[in-house]
């Protein structure tokens, strides 16, 4: 009965947009951005990346920022083991420069009237040819196929991702679908990706490859894991989710894990869709650590990034 009000809602976020949308199935769909919306996102990712260096060198094309990466990554001081670089108070300008351009492409889309509230922040991720061996042993590395709900997101979540540099073909992000005794108490949080291996082994993975310039929508029963073919290079995403309105959706209550309230860790990385969508113009996001000041997540439920929003006059 949930999956048939899961599809109900994906079916309606995707009819409302105003770019037309392809359905991977009845649960996922993509929307190819015009290329002036991706340009934009694009080379906000380049600035806000090439600012994480440190280093005053300006770096302005897609190659140029690669070569760098794959030279000089540990001088990327804001990359956390799973990939994601954390906002710091060094590029808080270009990070709000970037979800600036991601606001604007989910305003032109046309569909805030059907969304609750914003995940803050969204994330950028570097995924190198090879995973990071030790990642793999926390409790929560992407490259295990996951449910965002096991970290926090709350039952009407529908990741939101967009592929943006590099090589999109051999890594990305492999997708799998619910089987048909889906059950809502799978997607609860849980405090390591072992006790998922159990439900993820009931999905069927999508025969789908993401590819630069779409912006997918999936909800929160299709679960997902960071995927590379061999010789691959290096990928650089955004992902992110948005909480849709869902009426009438009964799914799990329980969000405490190890006394750990799971819930009101990720209500502090929320922000309404007016805020969100106002980032530059009537908003704006202060990341208080610095590029020397290590990230300490360690692979729990709190995202590495401390911001304060503050009110533009």
């Amino acid at each position: 009965m949930s999956l048939k009000i899961r599809k109900k809602y994906i079916k309606k976020l995707a009819i409302k947009c105003k770019f037309k949308p392809r359905f991977i199935n009845d649960l996922m769909f993509e929307v190819k951005l015009p290329t002036k919306y991706f340009e934009n996102i694009k080379y906000a990712a380049i600035n806000y990346i090439s600012k994480s260096f440190n280093d005053d060198e300006k770096i302005l094309t897609e190659a140029e920022l690669l070569k760098k990466i794959l030279r000089k990554p540990s001088q990327i001081k804001n990359l956390t083991p799973n990939g994601l670089m954390a906002p710091k108070i060094e590029n808080s300008l270009e990070f709000n420069n970037l979800i600036k351009a991601y606001a604007s492409i989910i305003d032109s889309l046309k569909i805030e009237h059907l969304i609750e509230n914003f995940h803050f922040p969204a994330n950028i991720r570097i995924k190198f040819p090879k995973p990071n061996l030790k990642n793999l042993k926390r409790k929560h590395p992407t490259e295990s196929m996951h449910a965002d709900t096991w970290t926090g997101a709350k039952p009407n979540w529908c990741a939101v991702h967009l592929f943006l540099l590099g090589d999109i073909k051999k890594n990305n992000i492999r997708y799998a679908y619910p089987p048909k005794n889906f059950e809502e108490n799978w997607l609860k949080p849980i405090d390591s990706h072992k006790k998922g291996l159990v439900i993820s082994k009931k999905f069927k993975i999508i025969n789908y490859t993401p590819k630069k310039g779409y912006l997918i929508f999936a909800d929160a029963s299709i679960i997902h894991q960071s995927f590379r073919k061999k010789k691959s290079g290096v990928r650089i995403s955004l992902d992110t989710g948005i909480d849709l309105k869902m009426n009438n959706l009964k799914s799990f209550d329980n969000s405490f894990i190890n006394k750990i309230d799971v819930r009101k860790v990720r209500k502090n990385e929320t922000v309404t869709k007016e805020d969100f969508l106002n980032i530059g113009k009537k908003t704006y996001f202060h990341f208080y650590k610095s590029l020397n000041e290590k990230n300490k997540s360690k692979g729990t439920f709190k995202h590495p990034a401390i911001s304060k929003m503050i009110r533009l006059k």
